[in-house]
């Protein structure tokens, strides 16, 4: 778990921040957990599951705080099936990762109705995704 409590404690005039204003790209909260079991099948290797979870509080993703680009609070969850096979050297994985579809933001910038562009961009993360890897050690 992690706790980030950062103030401004002093702002020049004209800066972009105020004393109320929340950092950039710094929610107060995160938390992370996982969880991982493992089975052996004998000749035919090992089987291992794997679990992740992460949850983020609000992120602002501009000095102005802006509501259009702020990421509500949200929760990921991946996880990880691997089979190692009896060569200690060869594994073979299927993986999933933001298993809930959750949309969320990675960034954004609000150029605001006195801003060059007028426009507001926001940086989506990828939505579910699975896979399949191997892994050759030598």
């Amino acid at each position: 778990m992690g706790i980030t409590d950062g103030k401004y404690i002093e702002v020049l005039p004209g800066a972009p921040v105020n004393t109320d204003s929340q950092f950039v790209n710094a929610p107060k909260y995160t938390f992370t957990t996982s969880g991982e079991y493992s089975l052996s099948l004998g000749r035919a290797g090992r089987l291992a599951g794997r679990v992740d979870y992460i949850h983020k509080s609000t992120i602002q993703y501009d000095y102005a705080n802006s509501p259009l680009v702020a990421q509500d609070p949200f929760g990921l969850v991946n996880a990880r099936l691997t089979w190692q096979t009896p060569d200690p050297r060869v594994s073979i994985h299927l993986f999933g990762t933001n298993l809930a579809n959750r949309a969320y933001a990675l960034g954004g910038l609000d150029d605001g109705p006195n801003g060059a562009l007028g426009e507001v961009i926001k940086l989506m993360g990828p939505p579910r995704e699975w896979g399949v890897g191997a892994q050759l050690r030598f």
